[in-house]
């Protein structure tokens, strides 16, 4: 559900990647990309939340998964964070490369903001 950045820090990135408007947004990123060219366009976060909230179900069971094998937790800053090396064997090369680029534009973000940037109310 998230991917490992340099940071350390995972996000809970699967709803997002797999929305086709953001994937679109990330395939073509670059370095110079951030959060603020993300939601540059309205149409790569209008129905995001419905989307979160539909991955919600199977999110929370991988947390709860991770958490009981001690392989992620929480930080104060509300960000998860690897505990160990994160297993990619079984995952989409294609995923997995989008969820590094949108590592790479969420490094340095505070958790919270970001939510409201993406227009969630929520977390």
């Amino acid at each position: 559900m998230g991917y490992f950045a340099k940071s350390g820090n995972l996000f809970q990135s699967f709803p997002l990647i797999t929305y086709k408007p953001i994937r679109k947004f990330l395939s073509n990123s670059n370095r110079k990309s951030s959060i603020r060219t993300l939601t540059q366009e309205a149409s790569r976060i209008v129905g995001l939340e419905l989307r979160i909230e539909e991955f919600k179900p199977i999110t929370n069971a991988a947390l709860l998964i991770l958490t009981s094998e001690k392989s992620i937790t929480l930080n104060e800053n509300m960000s998860l964070v690897a505990l160990g090396e994160v297993r990619e064997e079984n995952a989409d090369e294609s995923l997995l490369k989008l969820a590094r680029k949108l590592a790479v534009i969420l490094t340095g973000e505070n958790v919270v903001s970001t939510y409201r940037t993406l227009g969630l109310k929520s977390i």
